[in-house]
């Protein structure tokens, strides 16, 4: 009976734990400027970072978006996605607001630093 018991209480936590991170962050579309200058557009659903472009170039379709606790114990709501041509990467400051970096690869896959960028996005629709 207590182990039963136990386990649900375990179990209703974590149901509660999943309901208020699948609102932890904006669901909608993100714009932005990185530091070239250049457009930073994408969408979110509750678990995905979708069609990612800038500047009109299409970097990724999909990311999944991940609940990550960082080393100084703060936990933080990111993506990253990383191709032959293309490293991205996102995290939330706010609920409606994303930072991160955008690196085109040179040939060894490797990110030089004059080609990093780094961009603030902040949520558009569905505020």
């Amino acid at each position: 009976m207590r182990r039963g018991l136990a386990a649900l209480i375990v179990i209703g936590g974590l149901a509660l734990a999943g309901a208020s991170a699948a609102v932890a962050f904006h669901v909608g579309t993100y714009g932005g400027s990185a530091s070239d200058g250049g457009r930073v557009i994408f969408t979110t659903d509750t678990r995905t970072a979708h069609n990612f472009s800038w500047e009109g170039r299409h970097l990724f379709d999909n990311a999944q978006i991940e609940h990550h606790i960082g080393d100084d114990g703060n936990a933080v709501w990111r993506f990253h996605s990383h191709s032959t041509r293309w490293q991205v990467h996102g995290h939330w400051h706010t609920r409606d607001s994303v930072a991160g970096s955008i690196c085109p690869l040179d040939s060894s896959g490797q990110c030089a630093t004059e080609h990093l960028h780094h961009y603030p996005a902040d949520a558009k629709t569905g505020k």
